[in-house]
């Protein structure tokens, strides 16, 4: 049974744009996602999941989403920064208007991963902002790479976690001025 639902999973994320992010090579059925068992109970760390799970799965609503539901009415344009369609890969690696959240909260990440697997290694992975936006996004992507260090997957998504947060924290204040 779990070995149907495992495959129609496999299926789903390959025709469902909101999927393309997941790793689902390691979700599997009956087990959640890293993303939940590395939460804390408290009620901030819950709504940090809830902001990172929305992203996961494409359902937070940003300036191109807007653009499409609206059937190509809305401008795409992101409203922070007036520099290109606003979605993801925008948001978390190119906004100017977000670029003082992100440098502080990617440096942690970037610091904790070549802790592990050193610069170099680095450069080479994670050579454009695609990439990046994976990691950022569900970084089990790339658990085969930090399988042959000492990185802990749950330290890197607790700092991917709070990344998103501070992300989503920054864009609301800025909207709303």
């Amino acid at each position: 049974m779990s070995n149907y639902w495992n495959n129609a999973l496999q299926i789903d994320t390959v025709q469902k744009t909101s999927l393309r992010y997941l790793a689902v090579n390691y979700i599997k059925t009956g087990k959640p996602h890293i993303s939940y068992t590395t939460l804390q109970p408290t009620i901030v760390d819950v709504w940090k999941g809830i902001i990172k799970s929305r992203m996961m799965t494409r359902t937070y609503t940003l300036q191109a989403d807007r653009h499409k539901l609206s059937r190509y009415e809305i401008a795409p344009t992101c409203q922070l920064c007036n520099q290109g369609p606003e979605d993801l890969p925008h948001m978390l690696t190119t906004c100017s208007a977000l670029s003082e959240t992100r440098k502080e909260t990617f440096a942690p990440i970037k610091i904790y991963i070549t802790k592990f697997i050193r610069e170099r290694k680095w450069k080479e992975t994670f050579i454009d902002r695609h990439k990046i936006t994976v990691l950022i996004i569900d970084c089990t992507n790339f658990t085969h790479i930090f399988s042959e260090s000492k990185l802990k997957i749950e330290e890197l998504e607790t700092l991917t976690r709070n990344m998103f947060y501070k992300m989503h924290d920054s864009r609301l204040k800025l909207i709303s001025v």
